[in-house]
């Protein structure tokens, strides 16, 4: 959504599915953000790379339009969804319960094809065993992975994934992100990572941050064939804008 009345002729395109324009967030005397401005277009995986504290956290937040305190603007299609770095799943509602929320929330009937998708995450995420247990009865990981089912489920136009595969071992990551490749090719998705593994595997582009508070940045493309050594070469010769 556009914020402060801004006339949208002329600056939407719809090929945009996140645009950020001259966005500024500041913690008391603490400027976090500085006059941010980028766009990203529909369909495209961007992963945003900075220093810890940098004020990624809450540039989603910003986005997810969870924190208002802000000057600037920001455009996001709808439907959204976010997974932050904890799973922030409801304690008293089953697994299954926690991903079909969203569903219910937003009167999506949970017809066969929405059931056998449903069943396509559990076995991928091998949780197909625990979709009746508890929050309190599953480990990190697990927590962390229905919090991922949970936002994909619904078919989302944009989502905004904050360190998501943080808690989840480097197997289960590897066949996440190649089922989200290929199911999801429809999807645009701002990524928050500090791990350079992970760009090749998912993101076709990354803003580079090098300090705080986020303004200026080096934008790089990624390419399928990239070796890793190559995308940490990009990454520490970029162009900055």
């Amino acid at each position: 959504m556009f914020l402060n009345n801004i006339d949208l002729n002329g600056v939407l395109n719809l090929s945009d599915a996140i645009i950020v324009e001259n966005l500024s967030k500041r913690f008391g005397k603490h400027l976090i953000i500085d006059n941010l401005s980028f766009k990203i277009a529909q369909d495209d995986t961007v992963a945003l790379f900075a220093p810890s504290g940098s004020g990624k956290t809450t540039l989603l937040s910003i986005l997810a339009n969870l924190d208002k305190n802000y000057t600037g603007s920001f455009y996001i299609k709808k439907p959204y969804s976010i997974v932050f770095q904890e799973a922030r799943l409801f304690p008293y509602k089953s697994a299954y319960e926690n991903i079909i929320y969203p569903l219910k929330l937003n009167d999506i009937d949970i017809d066969e094809n929405v059931s056998d998708n449903i069943k396509k995450w559990l076995d991928i995420c091998d949780l197909k065993d625990f979709s009746n247990y508890y929050p309190y009865q599953l480990s990190g990981g697990m927590k962390a992975k229905i919090a991922l089912i949970r936002a994909f489920i619904f078919n989302p136009s944009v989502i905004l994934l904050d360190e998501p595969f943080k808690s989840i071992d480097v197997q289960s990551k590897n066949k996440i992100i190649k089922f989200i490749k290929k199911e999801y090719k429809n999807l645009t998705i701002l990524l928050v990572t500090h791990n350079i593994d992970e760009l090749p595997l998912i993101s076709s582009r990354v803003l580079k941050f090098d300090s705080a508070p986020l303004s200026g940045f080096s934008n790089i493309t990624i390419s399928k064939d990239d070796s890793l050594n190559s995308i940490i070469d990009k990454l520490y010769n970029g162009s900055q804008v």
